[in-house]
């Protein structure tokens, strides 16, 4: 653990410009800054609700293709740097880093899911913990651990307002 707070103060680098980017630590003097995909949310009946009446809804946040637009892969145990409005709000209750279910032609993330009879639960079953640590005057450094082969994204809310605009906007990663 000592070692782990010693490596992280030894970090020297720039803040990203603008608040909810984010930029992967190759080093602890440089960093490559990830960019960001328009998402979108599917919301999708299954048959037995259109046919008898029982079933379930579920809603999806999807992102067209397979893979991430960002060209630098991440390693499984990865150092982000992102940009907050400021750091006084524990990045836990606003920050999201979820592994994406891979179709033949998009990236997708179940967000919730109803039931005729399970009612509504939030799903995130495919969350990412992360430990977080504040960095310069309005950044984290997120430590992500043992991640496994796959595509990833972040979705990050402004935990002072939200805007429809905001939320689907998503990093996205990919760790081979």
């Amino acid at each position: 653990m000592c070692f782990s707070l010693y490596a992280e103060a030894q970090v020297k680098v720039a803040e990203p410009e603008f608040a909810e980017e984010t930029m992967l630590l190759t080093s602890d003097t440089e960093g490559v800054l990830l960019k960001r995909e328009n998402g979108s949310i599917k919301t999708k009946a299954g048959a037995g609700l259109y046919i008898v009446g029982i079933g379930k809804v579920k809603s999806r946040l999807s992102l067209p293709g397979i893979k991430s637009v960002n060209t630098v892969k991440v390693p499984s145990n990865a150092r982000l740097l992102i940009k907050g409005k400021d750091n006084a709000t524990d990045p836990n209750s606003y920050i999201s880093i979820f592994k994406f279910e891979l179709t033949k032609s998009e990236r997708r993330y179940q967000l919730a899911e109803a039931g005729t009879f399970t009612g509504t639960e939030a799903n995130n079953t495919a969350a990412v913990d992360f430990q977080a640590k504040k960095y310069g005057e309005s950044s984290y450094i997120i430590q992500l651990r043992d991640l496994e082969p796959g595509e990833y994204g972040i979705l990050i809310g402004d935990p002072n307002s939200q805007t429809s605009k905001n939320s689907m906007k998503i990093t996205t990663f990919t760790v081979e």
